[in-house]
């Protein structure tokens, strides 16, 4: 009340600034439920991508190399660990380590064989969960370049990259989080099985246990994707509303919330608008890479050799220029379907507008 009774000191041609709030929140308001089509959200991701393509390429480029170079540092380190491990179960023999014994590898026993799978499971979970967080170090300076385009403001590679490590903290806590929930969605549907094959499951044919098997899998996909779905805001409501862990999953929790099967279908687009850009390109380069033993057959030599050699490494290189290129279309969308939702769910950009009105204002106030 306060708001509008000050705007309503001021005019506007013949409407007071009440009256353009009023109308505006009435427009917002009916349109509060479709204001975004996926045909929308797709031409606003390929309308930013063109405008700024080098920035986005250039900041696309480095947090990939410096992403690889963290991960595969991250498989070395875990894989000696896991070395030390193998070997310390061979060495002390008469010391069962985990359960092994001398003359058995494999193990001696049921429980040993679950201490290892458990073992060998937290590892890879573990790798799964760091190669991720790292790598949305990528998805975090497009967040930056949507919020900025919104505004009208210019993108940069700088913007992006400094967002990308000064929001580090966000990106770890909240990726952690979601992909440790994921690794326990998955982790009930292995001791589901498990437990059911201890339990009867052995002393039934194999085409059983198939059936079996395949049934509970589906049920975990199931559970993956609900999740996923669900949870598919965490990383832009961690960096834009500044929330850690299990904080940043609920909030898009909340975000999607009445919205899951429109959410569902516009990820579902969208990801498939991707991957169809992505193989049609690549796609080329892999027919061109089935149909060359066909023009060697009966060559060899050296010179064969080293051909074969070149033509691989331009391939892995033809993949990773492509990965670069295509990569920033599936980060910028997801956040254009966030700031859809929210103004969707909470009128942000009518917030928005009402401050710029407020911002005039007081600017019209202070002129007379």
């Amino acid at each position: 009340m306060i708001l509008f009774d000050c705007c309503a000191k001021v005019q506007h041609g013949t409407d007071t600034i009440t009256n353009i709030l009023k109308k505006r929140r009435k427009s917002v308001g009916e349109n509060m439920r479709n204001l975004l089509s996926i045909n929308q959200i797709l031409d606003w991701t390929y309308s930013l991508y063109r405008k700024y393509i080098v920035s986005f390429i250039g900041f696309t480029s480095l947090m990939l190399m410096i992403s690889v170079s963290i991960i595969y540092g991250i498989f070395f380190i875990v894989s000696i660990l896991f070395t030390i491990i193998l070997v310390g179960a061979l060495s002390f023999g008469s010391t069962n380590i985990l359960g092994f014994g001398s003359s058995n590898i494999i193990g001696s026993s049921l429980e040993s064989t679950i201490l290892w799978g458990i073992v060998i499971y937290g590892c890879l979970a573990f790798i799964v969960m760091l190669s991720y967080t790292f790598m949305n170090m990528v998805a975090a300076g497009p967040v930056k370049a949507v919020e900025e385009f919104r505004k009208g403001n210019r993108v940069s590679f700088g913007i992006m990259f400094t967002y990308s490590f000064k929001k580090m903290l966000y990106v770890i806590t909240s990726t952690m989080a979601f992909y440790f929930i994921l690794s326990i969605i998955v982790a009930i549907g292995i001791v589901t099985y498990g437990l059911n094959y201890i339990i009867w499951l052995q002393n039934v044919s194999m085409i059983f246990n198939v059936f079996v098997g395949t049934f509970i899998g589906v049920i975990v996909l199931v559970g993956c994707i609900w999740f996923a779905v669900k949870g598919a805001f965490y990383l832009q409501v961690a960096l834009y509303e500044k929330k850690h862990f299990l904080s940043a999953i609920i909030g898009s929790f909340k975000l999607v919330k009445g919205q899951f099967k429109r959410i569902f279908c516009i990820l579902f687009s969208s990801i498939l608008s991707f991957y169809v850009v992505y193989f049609s390109l690549g796609g080329l380069v892999s027919v061109g890479s089935n149909f060359l033993p066909m023009f060697m057959t009966g060559k060899e030599g050296t010179g064969l050799f080293v051909a074969v050699i070149i033509f691989q490494l331009l391939l892995m290189l033809f993949q990773f220029a492509l990965s670069i290129v295509i990569t920033p279309i599936q980060h910028i969308t997801l956040p254009i379907i966030y700031f859809d939702e929210r103004n969707r769910k909470y009128g942000d950009d009518l917030h928005r507008k009402v401050d710029k009105l407020i911002q005039i204002q007081n600017s019209a106030l202070k002129a007379q």
